[in-house]
């Protein structure tokens, strides 16, 4: 699991690995129902990738 939201009485898990969070839930017999599996959004997607990313400063690559 890379990420932990909650708000009020729902959870929502983010993972590279959905299968494995399930079985996994399945294994520790954690109570759950209405799970709902989706994939991660464009903007997710994104905002994952350029998370710890630096910050555009309008440098090209070659000037200091």
């Amino acid at each position: 699991m890379s990420r932990l939201e909650q708000s009020g009485d729902t959870f929502t898990l983010h993972t590279p690995d959905t299968d494995a969070l399930v079985r996994e839930l399945v294994r520790k017999e954690v109570d759950f129902s209405g799970l709902e599996v989706r994939p991660s959004s464009l903007e997710e997607a994104f905002l994952s990738l350029t998370k710890g990313a630096p910050h555009e400063t309008g440098l090209s690559p070659h000037q200091s």
